[in-house]
C-alpha cells in the first residue's frame, strides 16, 4: 500500500501531520485536553504569536487554587515569593482564558492574593508592536483574597494599562470576592 508513494511524497505526508499537530502550540493555542496551571505559560505562549487576528484558547486546570505574586510598584515588578504565580495577562485581541474545558465557574479556577489578579496590558509594555486589545475574556475564574498584603488601595481585580488604542474584556461566569479595578 506504501510502496506507491515517493520518498518526498512520505515527507510531505509526515509535514501535514507535524504541521497539523503542533501548529496550536506554535500560535498560542493549547489543545481541549492541556490544562494550564501556572498563568506566565499563556504569557509566555502569547509573546510568541505572530497572527494576533487568530482567537487563541487558553484552559487553565479544574481544582486548581493559584497564589499570585505581589506587584511591586516602585520597581514596577513581580516579587519572587516562592510558590507564586504571575496573574492573567492580556497583550493582544482574540486570546481567552477558560476555567476547565468549558469556563464554568463550577470547575473552581481560583486566583488568590495578589496586588494584580488580571491584566490588559499594551504589548508595547514588551517592546511588540501596539494593538487594540479587544475581543478577549476570561470565563468561569473565581478571583478572592485581593490585596491580602493588605495593599488594597493599590490593588486590583483587573488592571488595564497602556492600552492607548483601546481594550474590552468580557468577563464572563467570574466569581469576586471583592471588585476593585484600575484603568489607566
Amino acid at each position: 500500500m506504501f510502496s506507491s508513494y515517493s520518498s518526498s511524497e512520505y515527507f510531505h505526508l509526515i509535514t501535514v501531520v507535524l504541521l497539523f499537530f503542533l501548529s496550536p502550540l506554535v500560535q498560542g493555542q493549547y489543545s481541549s485536553t492541556t490544562c494550564i496551571e501556572d498563568p506566565q505559560k499563556i504569557l509566555d505562549a502569547e509573546l510568541l504569536v505572530t497572527n494576533t487576528s487568530v482567537d487563541r484558547f487558553y484552559w487553565l486546570c479544574a481544582e486548581t487554587a493559584l497564589w499570585i505574586k505581589p506587584y511591586d510598584w516602585a520597581t514596577k515588578s513581580y516579587t519572587n515569593a516562592a510558590g507564586f504565580v504571575r496573574p492573567l495577562i492580556f497583550i493582544y485581541p482574540n486570546a481567552h482564558i477558560l476555567c476547565g474545558s468549558d469556563g464554568n465557574p463550577s470547575n473552581n479556577c481560583v486566583m488568590q492574593g495578589g496586588t494584580l489578579q488580571l491584566e490588559v496590558v499594551d504589548a508595547g509594555f514588551y517592546g511588540l508592536s501596539t494593538q487594540k486589545i479587544t475581543n478577549v475574556s476570561v470565563r468561569g475564574v473565581t478571583f478572592t483574597n485581593l490585596g491580602a498584603s493588605g495593599m488594597i488601595p493599590d490593588s486590583a481585580n483587573i488592571y488595564i494599562f497602556g492600552t492607548s488604542k483601546g481594550a474590552s474584556v468580557l468577563v464572563q461566569d467570574c466569581i469576586f470576592q471583592v471588585l476593585y479595578c484600575i484603568y489607566t
